[in-house]
């Protein structure tokens, strides 16, 4: 028998299978349109990797920006939580030392149903004169007795010793602390007194300085007033004085004939009688040339906006003429366009049927495409 089982070559197996795949890698980019019609776009790709590496860099900004604030606001919430952790610790703290000082077990009211040295601490029958307990039935007392005499009168002279210290150290601390208050009140009396003199005195020295400035300010004003109205009553004076001497001496009150004019356009007021009747008749003449100048530019304006309304007629009657005529033109080379567009058409239609029905006689089947892209070569 032959063996047929034969042991495969492993490097000639990867290398149909390298072919195999380098193959199919050709097929691919071949039979894609997009790249076997268009090709690669080189720089479209540059500036998208660019604008990529853009992006990426800032977003990497971003991201460590953002690090950076999320680092800084880890810190600053560590220290809040530290604070806070602290509060908590001394909150803690001080109701752990209040519940040792004020909530011990001894301080319950309902500790003596489960002391255990109950019996131990409980009171005896009888603990003093003062009991309330000992009733007559009970038999603790009897006349005559007085166990806690020496113990009474040894705690009241005690007492009374403590309350004498306690008065008098309460007594020094009063009579320091109004010492100190007393001391204290002096004190911010005189600095006051001192800081009030000193602003006295300075407000003094400068109300006398203002009061100096202004009397000297108002001794100015006042001699400028004197100055003024002395010149003012002076000019015054002089005025008067020549009004009256230009009156006497005047041709008004003389009577002297009036003097001549000093030309034929300049009058002197002083010497003027009236107009002359050649010179009313010349104004009134003057007057009606006036008038019929006016009369004449008005007709002239009117005949010029008749000429411009005529020549503006004329105007919009030849638009009219001419839009009518372009309007025309473009109808007549609008309808030549179609004629020829109509002639190409059935040409087209000719040629089409001319290669559908004389050149194209055997048209290609199903089969005749699948020979093709079968392969990469």
């Amino acid at each position: 028998m032959y063996k047929l089982d034969h042991p495969v070559d492993l490097a000639q197996f990867q290398a149909v299978q390298r072919r195999r795949r380098l193959d199919q890698e050709r097929m691919k980019r071949i039979f894609d349109p997009k790249v076997r019609v268009m090709g690669i776009d080189v720089q479209g790709l540059e500036e998208q990797i660019r604008i990529k590496n853009e992006l990426k860099s800032i977003e990497d900004e971003r991201n460590a920006t953002a690090d950076q604030v999320a680092l800084e606001t880890n810190d600053l919430l560590q220290m809040l939580d530290a604070k806070v952790a602290a509060s908590r610790r001394a909150v803690h703290k001080d109701m752990d030392a209040f519940r040792q000082d004020h909530q011990q077990p001894h301080m319950r009211r309902d500790f003596d149903l489960y002391d255990p040295m109950h019996l131990k601490n409980d009171r005896p029958a009888r603990t003093s004169d003062a009991d309330t307990r000992n009733t007559v039935s009970g038999m603790q007392k009897f006349e005559g007795e007085d166990l806690e005499q020496q113990l009474r009168i040894k705690a009241q002279k005690d007492q009374m010793q403590v309350w004498s210290w306690q008065k008098m150290r309460e007594n020094d601390a009063d009579k320091k602390r109004k010492e100190e208050e007393d001391w204290r009140r002096e004190r911010e009396v005189m600095e006051n007194n001192q800081r009030i003199q000193v602003m006295m005195e300075a407000e003094r020295l400068q109300r006398k300085q203002v009061a100096m400035e202004d009397a000297m300010f108002n001794l100015k004003l006042a001699m400028e007033k004197k100055l003024k109205d002395a010149e003012h009553r002076e000019k015054e004076t002089e005025k008067n004085l020549e009004e009256i001497q230009l009156n006497v001496t005047g041709d008004f009150l003389t009577e002297r004939p009036a003097p001549p004019q000093p030309g034929p356009h300049h009058l002197r007021i002083d010497a003027f009688k009236g107009m002359t009747p050649e010179q009313i008749a010349e104004i009134q003449a003057t007057r009606d040339r006036q008038i019929e100048e006016a009369r004449q530019r008005s007709e002239q304006q009117k005949r010029d906006e008749q000429a411009w309304a005529k020549h503006d007629f004329w105007v919009s009657r030849a638009t009219v003429l001419m839009e009518r005529e372009k309007h025309r033109a473009e109808r007549e080379r609008e309808r030549q366009m179609l004629a020829q567009n109509q002639m190409l058409a059935n040409e087209f239609k000719q040629r089409k049927a001319y290669m559908d029905k004389v050149v194209y006689t055997n048209p290609p089947t199903e089969g005749y495409f699948m020979q093709f892209n079968t392969t990469s070569r």
